[in-house]
């Protein structure tokens, strides 16, 4: 398909040059003949015809060696040309079709998942308590495909005017504390601390927000052992408000910093944890949305010798 448009953005490339080209040749030339077509002195006219007949001549020649020359030229100047015009839109489809490609894997999973319980309850009669437990099982695979097309659905939003039409002054406090997620009973998690060196007040979507500093705390809570902590820190920059996430878990693999906010890429060491690697894309497109910045890199501690620093940048609005 690329190469067909190729093809054609060349041959219209090309077109469009040589008419240029010629039509400005041409009009030199009659300028040229126009403006020194002169009546020479008395007896010096047959001289003076031929010296211009020559001049004329080899203008012709040299317009139409010039104009082969582009012939030859032009083709090859459209073809770079074409190919990089197209190379962002080929960019852009491929980058679509891998994320077709990898939302029908994702989809494709729990779906399977959804269909064996289903398979396997009714494959023979059974007790009320184990129908209880295959559609608490369907249930909670229904809620993670509905999470994955809402991230889906807000990821399809980029650029969509009506985020910004939802923007408030919020309070970055506020904004941490309504992200944390509460304790399930029974389950065990790493141990959260909060350092508020300040309450900047920003200017933005408090569910988005929310949302984005959710996914870095459950990501954060996800790969940190029971025995370890979640440090979040609140604090000012100039005229920024900075909210940073830090973990005793595994770290990011090295150079792997910016694949992360990637849509659907997972490190080869969290392919056993779930997930749909989702989450940090949605946090740089919200943040991005608020004209901030995001950034996760590895960081040594002292209490693990290994964990990841997630830092959100926004810009402070004044307080009144």
């Amino acid at each position: 398909m690329f190469r067909r448009a190729i093809r054609r953005l060349t041959l219209f490339f090309s077109l469009v040059q040589l008419a240029v080209f010629g039509g400005l040749s041409i009009a030199i030339y009659l300028f040229v003949t126009a403006v020194f077509d002169y009546d020479p002195p008395e007896g010096d006219t047959a001289i003076a015809t031929d010296a211009a007949e020559v001049a004329f001549a080899g203008l012709r020649t040299g317009l139409l060696i010039g104009f082969l020359v582009l012939l030859v030229i032009v083709p090859a100047i459209s073809y770079l040309m074409a190919r990089r015009t197209l190379a962002p839109v080929r960019a852009a489809y491929l980058a679509q079709e891998r994320f077709v490609d990898d939302a029908s894997h994702e989809f494709r999973t729990p779906l399977s998942v959804l269909s064996g319980e289903i398979e396997l309850a009714l494959l023979r009669a059974r007790s009320r308590q184990e129908y209880v437990a295959a559609l608490r099982r369907s249930l909670d695979t229904v809620e993670r495909m509905e999470r994955l097309t809402g991230d889906l659905l807000l990821l399809g939003r980029e650029g969509d005017q009506r985020i910004e039409d939802s923007f408030d002054v919020v309070s970055a406090r506020e904004i941490v504390l309504a992200s944390i997620p509460p304790r399930q009973p029974g389950s065990s998690r790493a141990a959260i601390t909060f350092d508020f060196e300040g309450d900047p007040p920003i200017r933005g979507s408090r569910e988005l927000l929310t949302r984005a500093v959710g996914n870095l705390v459950e990501n954060a809570l996800k790969f940190t052992p029971a025995t370890g902590t979640v440090r979040i820190r609140v604090a000012e920059r100039i005229g920024m408000a900075v909210i940073e996430i830090a973990d005793d878990g595994p770290g990011l693999p090295a150079g792997s910093e910016e694949r992360a906010f990637d849509r659907f890429w997972r490190a080869d060491t969290t392919q056993s944890i779930p997930g749909h690697g989702l989450g940090l894309a949605l946090v740089r497109q919200i943040v991005a949305a608020h004209a901030g910045r995001v950034a996760v890199v590895s960081s040594r501690t002292d209490r693990s010798g290994s964990g990841a620093v997630a830092t959100i940048e926004l810009p402070k609005v004044n307080a009144r």
